[in-house]
């Protein structure tokens, strides 16, 4: 059983880190490299600090999604499973910061959020994540040890889901010696 409260110190903590700061930084200069910053949508929020730094820097319009409702301590458009506002909405940006293996149905959710990006030529999707390749070969048992995390996926595997979802051209970066994967794909 998860203690949400103990859960989201630790949350917290990780947010408050020069490490996850700079990766949110190199995910936001991997997504400023296109103009359009319109409307936004950060796929599993958790309590909001990439989605107020973005709101800080940028003239957009950011919604919040996560499935923890009691994570998020912002004050931007959030909402959560019980009120999953987003299915109306497009976006020209949707990333999923340091949230890709927390999700279950993630192959569904691609799909689905692929028909939520604004245009062929604007929408992009973005994902932060831990690379279960380096994870295994340097034996990381405390990235198993999170009881939030569903799966931890390889960037073949991330390819895969992404194309079966409708993706076609997709780019990768690897952060912090290979560490972390940092994707982009447009439709």
């Amino acid at each position: 059983m998860i203690d949400y409260k103990e859960y989201k110190e630790k949350l917290r903590q990780f947010n408050a880190t020069e490490k996850y700061w700079n990766e949110m930084h190199e995910m936001m200069y991997f997504m400023a490299i296109e103009d359009h910053w319109d409307r936004i949508l950060d796929y599993g929020c958790g309590t909001g600090a990439m989605m107020m730094t973005i709101e800080q820097d940028k003239e957009v319009k950011i919604d919040g999604y996560d499935v923890h409702e009691h994570y998020y301590e912002g004050n931007l458009n959030y909402f959560s499973v019980s009120t999953p506002k987003y299915t109306g909405n497009w976006y020209n940006k949707i990333y999923f910061m340091h949230s890709f293996a927390h999700i279950v149905g993630i192959q569904d959710i691609l799909k689905n959020i692929n028909k939520h990006l604004l245009s062929y030529e604007d929408g992009r999707v973005y994902i932060l994540t831990p690379n279960k390749d380096w994870l295994d070969k340097h034996q990381k048992s405390d990235y198993k040890q999170d009881p939030t995390i569903v799966k931890h996926y390889n960037y073949r595997e991330i390819k895969a889901m992404l194309i079966e979802a409708g993706f076609t051209r997709i780019l990768k970066k690897f952060l912090w010696g290979g560490e972390r994967i940092m994707i982009k794909a447009r439709r």
